[in-house]
C-alpha cells in the first residue's frame, strides 16, 4: 500500500511505537507525521516508510489544526479496541 497525504498510520519502532499519527507530507523513503499533541502540524516528525503500518481511513481535507488531528486519532489512541 503507497502512502498518502492524510493518511492514518501507526508506528511500529522508535519512540512512539504503538502510537496513531497522520501522514502530514511523503518524501523519498519517508513520511512527515503528526499526531497533534506531541509532534504538530507545525513541526511533524520524520519517519522512514518501515517504520510505520498504514491503516484504511484516509483523514479529511480539513485537517488544518491540532485539535481537529487529536479528536480523529482519539479512537485510535485511546479507544476501547485496544
Amino acid at each position: 500500500m503507497t502512502m498518502r497525504v492524510g493518511m492514518v498510520v501507526r508506528s511500529i519502532a522508535g519512540k512512539d511505537c504503538g502510537r496513531y499519527s497522520v501522514v502530514v507530507s511523503c518524501l523519498d523513503g519517508c513520511v512527515m507525521i503528526c499526531d497533534g499533541k506531541h509532534r504538530r502540524l507545525a513541526a511533524p516528525k520524520r519517519k522512514n516508510l518501515r517504520h510505520v503500518e498504514p491503516t484504511d481511513e484516509i483523514a479529511p481535507d480539513c485537517m488544518t489544526s491540532d485539535r481537529a488531528v487529536r479528536k480523529l486519532l482519539w479512537k485510535y489512541n485511546f479507544g476501547k479496541d485496544n
